[in-house]
């Protein structure tokens, strides 16, 4: 992940949507809620810091989740970009076969092969975010809005990259 989050690109949109994996491997939403991110969303927690509130899309149980620093300097990143203040998102999420498409480019161009997809994103989170921390499965399927939280072992037994 870090060679990913260092890696200097020269077509700003690759960067971008670098910023926007990187934002997703470490807040854990899927494709649909990253695309869907918007300022109201965001709220103050009781410890002072910045939680995402949102309904779940597949299981549409209500979550909220703190932010991490480096997803609250990626939304920062973004404040003033051109398509974020036109549809009042916090991100400028492509569509889902064009984010797809451009981290296979830059899966070829930082030379991590296995940078296929956004659902690399939510191994990520699982395996090094969540897992990491907090070793209980089933409160990690409850992190990542599974219905079922035993299904949270597809994700921590999947390929994620380093």
């Amino acid at each position: 992940m870090i060679r990913l989050i260092n890696f200097e690109f020269y077509d700003k949109e690759l960067s971008d949507i670098r910023d926007i994996f990187v934002y997703q491997s470490f807040a854990g939403p899927s494709y649909a809620e990253l695309h869907v991110l918007k300022q109201c969303h965001l709220v103050s927690g009781i410890d002072g810091k910045t939680w995402v509130e949102q309904n779940r899309r597949k299981s549409t149980s209500k979550e909220t989740l703190p932010l991490l620093p480096i997803c609250l300097a990626i939304i920062e990143k973004f404040r003033n970009h051109p398509r974020c203040r036109r549809s009042g998102k916090l991100l400028p999420v492509p569509s889902g076969q064009h984010y797809n498409r451009s981290l296979k480019r830059i899966g070829e161009a930082t030379d991590i092969q296995c940078l296929r997809n956004s659902h690399q994103a939510r191994c990520f989170f699982a395996n090094e975010v969540a897992y990491a921390s907090l070793k209980d499965l089933k409160m990690i399927g409850v992190l990542m809005g599974q219905r079922n939280p035993n299904s949270v072992h597809t994700y921590v037994s999947c390929v994620y990259f380093k």
